[in-house]
């Protein structure tokens, strides 16, 4: 039986389940990018882009946050912002290459 409309924006909320009730580390990685997520869907850009960049010196290369950002940076039409942190992410993404070839090599 098909969903209806009302049903499929129901189910399409993704949830956060826990896989160990004691494992505060990765529930706090988790509430950062929840948290980002969910000031981007209430247009609060200002707290998304604060929070997305808090998890991008956390963490090594992620291109998903990279790419948040520039979304966030067009929606507010800030372009050099946006241009700034693609050339970060290519530079990012190209010295984790670079090392990843180094490693193999040596």
């Amino acid at each position: 039986m098909p969903r209806t409309k009302q049903q499929n924006k129901k189910s399409s909320k993704a949830r956060i389940v826990a896989m160990h009730n004691n494992d505060a580390a990765t529930d706090e990685k988790q509430t950062v990018l929840q948290q980002a997520a969910a000031a981007e869907r209430n247009d609060d850009l200002a707290l998304a882009e604060k929070l997305y960049k808090k998890q991008m010196q956390l963490k090594a290369f992620n291109a998903a946050l990279y790419k948040k950002l520039m979304i966030i940076y067009r929606k507010q039409k800030r372009y050099k912002d946006e241009l700034d942190i693609i050339n970060k992410g290519l530079r990012s993404c190209l010295d984790l290459i670079f090392s990843i070839t180094i490693a193999i090599f040596k």
